[in-house]
């Protein structure tokens, strides 16, 4: 199966989009088509390129790369809560148990007469709005930690790098391809505390997500997919020794 559908992927990229990328490739490089650079010789004319394409794709990667590269403030993304956030079941029971205690407080200082459906309906509001507010201000404490911890795994995991590579494709080609988060393990220097509570650096390996700017020229799809997932996708990879290494104790790769 897998034979098959890397044939058909093949051959259709080859015969439908293979040779529009090529072109495109050119005309960012300054170098004209085979037959184009023909026809100028045929009629005497100057094989000078003017480069304005090239200079319109670095003009449209540099605004590009102005409005989405950056970090801390500069970044172009955030993360905030919903503006309602939702009561957790055991919150709403803990609220109707208070409810509870404060009626029963009020019948025994008015010998057992229950409290007006008014200031009822009113307590329970307010206990409400009070748990909402600081369930709220919880949620935004928790999407700012949050917000902390992927960036930080954006700058562990080459995000900006190959975002950065990614850009060139994006205004040089008809598509462009992102992937990830891909699992690699990398080599990593820890402090860990000796008997004596002093502190030692200590080599290490850990699993980080990393993220991959895929060239246009090794990615294949199903000739029938109108997205990615609407049918398979295949990547041609060329794995380097290192990168080979970096997938060892990464689960799903046979480390032998």
């Amino acid at each position: 199966y897998l034979d098959r559908a890397w044939q058909t992927a093949k051959d259709f990229k080859e015969n439908n989009v293979e040779q529009r990328l090529l072109s495109a490739q050119r005309r960012r490089n300054g170098i004209y088509d085979t037959n184009v650079l023909q026809d100028i010789s045929e009629q005497g004319g100057a094989a000078i390129w003017m480069h304005i394409t090239a200079g319109k794709c670095r003009a449209a990667a540099a605004q590009l790369r102005d409005a989405l590269l950056g970090t801390g403030s500069d970044k172009a993304w955030t993360l905030s809560p919903t503006p309602m956030a939702d009561l957790p079941p055991n919150v709403l029971e803990s609220l109707v148990q208070a409810a509870s205690i404060e009626i029963q407080k009020f019948q025994e200082l008015n010998g057992g007469v229950m409290p007006p459906d008014e200031e009822v309906r009113q307590l329970l509001t307010e206990m409400r709005d009070q748990t909402l507010t600081s369930t709220q201000e919880e949620a935004r404490e928790r999407c700012e930690r949050m917000e902390h911890k992927m960036e930080d795994q954006q700058v562990e995991g080459k995000w900006l790098l190959s975002l950065n590579q990614l850009i060139d494709d994006i205004c040089t080609f008809p598509y462009a391809i992102f992937k990830g988060p891909v699992v690699r393990s990398r080599p990593t220097l820890k402090w860990v505390q000796t008997a004596d509570g002093d502190y030692t650096p200590e080599a290490s390996t850990e699993l980080r997500l990393e993220w991959v700017r895929v060239s246009p020229f090794d990615f294949y799809w199903a000739p029938h997919a109108e997205n990615p997932q609407d049918g398979y996708c295949i990547e041609r990879i060329r794995y380097t020794r290192e990168e080979l290494n970096a997938l060892i104790g990464v689960d799903g790769y046979n480390e032998e």
